[in-house]
Order: C-alpha cells, then structure tokens, then sequence
C-alpha cells in the first residue's frame, strides 16, 4: 500500500527521469554531430591553417590528436551521452526522498511520545506512513 504522497512523488520522479534521458540523448546526438564535423578526411591532410583578419595572416599548427578519427565518432558520442548523465543529474531530486523519510521518522517519534494523544499509554508506531494514514477517513 502507498500513500498518495509517495504515488504523487514517484510519478513525478518518472517524469524527471524521462526528461533526463532527453536531455542526455539530445545532447549525446549534438556531440555526435559536433564531432562529425571536424573528421573531415581534408583536415587531416592539414599541417597549418592560415587566419586572415584585419589584414594580418596568422598561422596555426593542427595538432592531430585532437581531431577524431572517423571510426571513433559513434563511440565517443556514446560515452558522451552517461558524461552527460553525470553533468544533469542534479535534476533528480534524491534529497526530496530523504527529506520526506526523515519527517515520517519525526512524525513517528513525536507519536510515539506524546501522552496526550491516549492517556496514561502512548502508542506504539510500527510503520512509517502513520502520519498520512491518520487524516483518512474510512
């Protein structure tokens, strides 16, 4: 049995999951693009590129290590997508998960001690969602 708390809480999570992934896809897709556009067979073949602005030629050395090998692309667009998992994850909020487990624990103690609520007996708490299941009416 699940509260409605937790039901509402878990479909939301879902959906956050599912924006997550894409995202991380969309932006793994944008790698896989960007990289595909510098594996060009030409730029390999490059020793300098020249930069002509403002009517000075300046000229750059390609270092080849840094342009991807062609048969690379989908691997490194692949590895992306869980670097990208890592960089989002904040979007899952995990700490609202501990924070409602550590009220129920506080609600659940605070019953258990409180001799007004039964008299001379307090009660005796043996699940955590008694704080949600004491406002239904059945």
């Amino acid at each position: 049995k699940i509260s409605n708390i937790e039901r509402t809480m878990n479909g939301t999570i879902l959906i956050m999951c599912l924006i997550l992934i894409s995202i991380c896809f969309i932006s793994a897709f944008g790698q896989w693009l960007w990289l595909r556009s510098y594996s060009d067979p030409r730029v390999h073949n490059m020793t300098r590129v020249i930069n002509m602005t403002d009517n000075f030629v300046t000229e750059y050395k390609v270092a080849p290590y840094l342009i991807p090998q062609t048969q690379q692309i989908a691997y490194l667009a692949f590895l992306s997508f869980f670097t990208f998992v890592i960089i989002f994850n904040q979007l899952i909020p995990m700490s609202l998960y501990i924070l409602l487990e550590i009220t129920k624990l506080l609600q659940m103690w605070l019953l258990q001690k409180d001799l007004d609520l039964f008299g001379e007996r307090a009660i005796n708490c043996r699940s955590m969602s008694i704080g949600e299941d004491l406002g239904q009416g059945q």
